[in-house]
């Protein structure tokens, strides 16, 4: 996905979004950097900023669809304060949220762990000849 297909995704969601979105980008970015080990590792051996936005606007939708445009306004809403969960932290972020859980705890709660479930899974490109494969996962 691309920076303006994302920001016009969280626009659907949570108008004027513009420079919340740039936030998210700019975790997206990082996420890469990390994923990447700073850009050492092979093309196609991790997870690009691209896909970070693409996961992260598929799991905005899903709790949009879930928990309501409310809730899914507040996640994305999160990068302001700034809070922005790791892509297998959002769920239950949201899920939280959802139950009436408070905004302004969330950095606490992500530093603590509470939004860990036990998985780490990366968005992966496929190549054509490869077809959809699962991302590796690490048990925590």
């Amino acid at each position: 996905m691309t920076k303006e297909e994302f920001i016009h995704c969280l626009n659907a969601i949570k108008s004027n979004s513009e420079q919340t979105a740039k936030k998210w980008i700019e975790w997206a970015e990082e996420q890469e950097d990390y994923d990447s080990c700073q850009h050492t590792l092979p093309e196609n051996e991790y997870a690009t900023a691209d896909m970070f936005l693409d996961e992260f606007a598929s799991m905005f939708d899903r709790i949009a669809e879930k928990h309501g445009a409310e809730i899914a306004a507040k996640m994305i809403g999160l990068a302001d304060i700034p809070a922005c969960p790791y892509p297998w932290e959002i769920m239950r972020a949201a899920e939280y949220l959802a139950g009436g859980g408070d905004l302004n705890k969330i950095t606490e709660m992500e530093t603590e762990g509470v939004f860990e479930d036990g998985s780490y899974r990366l968005p992966r490109k496929m190549s054509s000849e490869e077809g959809e494969h699962e991302a590796p996962t690490m048990q925590m």
